[in-house]
């Protein structure tokens, strides 16, 4: 199975007639969400990677989180949806 195919996975493609969107200026980057607790508490914080030149961040201030959130908010609306059917 490819992992295009996993149910958990959505696959978008952001074409260059998106222009200047969030992800051009932001860099790669990843959200690390945990598991809620029995209670539906964050277990942790949510965590950023973001992976740099010189070397990579961890960042957890939530303005840091919110910004990086809004970014891929960004980025998600410039996509577009895959056109595989399944």
């Amino acid at each position: 199975m490819d992992t295009q195919e996993l149910p958990n996975v959505s696959l978008r493609v952001a074409p260059f007639s998106a222009g200047l969107h969030p992800g051009l200026m932001s860099g790669p980057f990843v959200i690390l969400r945990f598991p809620l607790n029995g209670d539906g508490r964050e277990s942790e914080p949510a965590t950023l990677y973001v992976d740099g030149f010189t070397g990579a961040l961890y960042l957890d201030k939530p303005g840091e989180v919110e910004r990086y959130d809004r970014a891929f908010g960004g980025i998600w609306d410039a996509c577009l949806a895959s056109a595989i059917q399944r």
